[in-house]
């Protein structure tokens, strides 16, 4: 999965012509969706099959014609983002950022796993890592879901105490 189709499947909401075989059930409520995973896409081993797949943790990317069925099941993307404008319009990039705080800071997420492998070599801007570096400054900022979220690096367990996740996370955003 390439993040330039991330980008234009999250403007246009899929418009490539095929359709997945296996979709967000529609039956979804958002309100009862508990833990997520965040982090970069790019992690197939640590992100995608470590905590997506492995875990079953639902993660806002959208649906990818190319991905697995479980991937596609667990992408809520389509819900949380739906009647997103195209990703040239200058409303693109607020939206997202508003509703992934809104999504995240609604109550009903009691777990987020972070993958944190590669965030310190991504600069943050379009195409390298700016999602997850949103996600991750917007965990760091807002205690509740600092407290709320375990930290994976490598495909393992972050076992730390707080504070130093604290300042492992402040040294991976440093600079971004």
């Amino acid at each position: 999965m390439t993040v330039g189709w991330m980008v234009q499947s999250m403007s246009t909401g899929l418009d490539t012509g095929t359709k997945p075989s296996n979709e967000p059930s529609s039956d979804i409520d958002l309100r009862t969706i508990e833990r997520i995973a965040l982090g970069p896409w790019r992690n197939e081993d640590t992100f995608w099959v470590g905590l997506v797949e492995t875990r079953k943790l639902h993660h806002l990317g959208d649906l990818d014609p190319n991905g697995s069925a479980l991937r596609n099941r667990l992408a809520l993307g389509p819900l949380v983002f739906a009647g997103r404008p195209e990703a040239g319009d200058p409303d693109f990039f607020p939206l997202i950022e508003r509703r992934t705080r809104e999504f995240l800071t609604r109550g009903s997420i009691v777990r987020i796993a972070f993958d944190l492998t590669n965030m310190r070599h991504l600069s943050g801007r379009l195409g390298d890592g700016y999602f997850a570096v949103f996600e991750l400054k917007l965990v760091q900022q807002q205690e509740e879901l600092f407290l709320k979220t375990s930290f994976y690096e490598g495909g393992k367990y972050l076992k730390k105490k707080r504070g130093d996740l604290r300042k492992h996370v402040a040294d991976i955003l440093a600079g971004k």
